[in-house]
Formats: structure tokens, sequence, C-alpha cells
């Protein structure tokens, strides 16, 4: 009986699905196109300059993505689904401005230094990373 308990769970929690080869990739394109900005950031950088630099340089591209994604997400919904999309990108917009505005607050050079940037930097780019991923992943063709 125990062995049928744990097959039959197995088999209630296993998903089988195909996954088709010639689906364009958004995700993994998206992460090829940033990491050599990040690369820069992790392996090259040096000095505060260097840091400040990297982020810069790495939001800027990271802006860019995300209103790629975001366009070509909305040419491909219905007009229904336009309204929705169109919001819920204004709410994560005004999100995304009030937690860069905490944390430049939060993670000052008085406080932390030299590392404010990296961390500011790390956790600003995570941010809009989640949501340039999110964004792409409702594209068709994933």
């Amino acid at each position: 009986m125990k062995y049928f308990v744990f097959i039959f769970t197995f088999l209630i929690n296993t998903a089988w699905a195909i996954d088709n080869p010639d689906t364009p990739k958004y995700v993994a394109e998206f992460e090829a196109r940033i990491k050599p900005l990040e690369h820069y950031i992790q392996s090259e950088a040096r000095s505060d300059q260097d840091y400040t630099k990297g982020y810069t340089r790495l939001l800027k591209s990271l802006d860019k993505e995300l209103n790629t994604a975001y366009k070509n997400l909305l040419n491909q919904l219905p007009k229904k689904n336009q309204k929705i999309i169109r919001q819920s990108q204004k709410h994560w917009l005004n999100f995304r401005d009030a937690e860069i505005a905490f944390l430049s607050a939060q993670f000052d050079r008085e406080t932390y230094g030299s590392s404010s940037v990296i961390t500011r930097g790390t956790y600003i780019s995570t941010l809009i990373k989640s949501r340039i991923k999110t964004l792409l992943s409702y594209q068709k063709g994933i």
C-alpha cells in the first residue's frame, strides 16, 4: 500500500510537457544580452567609479529591455488584455520608483560607504531584471 501511495503521489505531482525547440527563448536571449554588462561589474570593476559606470550602463540597458519587452507583449495581446497590462505596468513602475527611492535613502554613502553603489545597483538591477523576465515569459513562444 505504501508503494501505491508513493507512485500515485509521484504521478500526480509530475508534469509532462513537450518543449518545442523552435520557439523563441526570450528570457535566455535577454540574459545573454546583459551578461557582458554583468560580467564587467562582477569581474572587471575595481573602483567606485568602475562600479558606478558598470551599474549605469546595466540600468540603462535594462530600461531599454524593459520597454522593449513591454511593447512586444502589448502588441501580442488582444485589446481586452492590453488595458490590463497597461494598468499592471503603471502600478509596477510606481512600485519600482518607490523602491528605488527607499534603496537610495537606505543604502547611502554615509552609512554604507563605497559598498552603497554595489548594494543599490544590485538590488535595483535585480528588481528590473525580474520584471523583464516576467514580461518576456508572458509572450507567445516561450
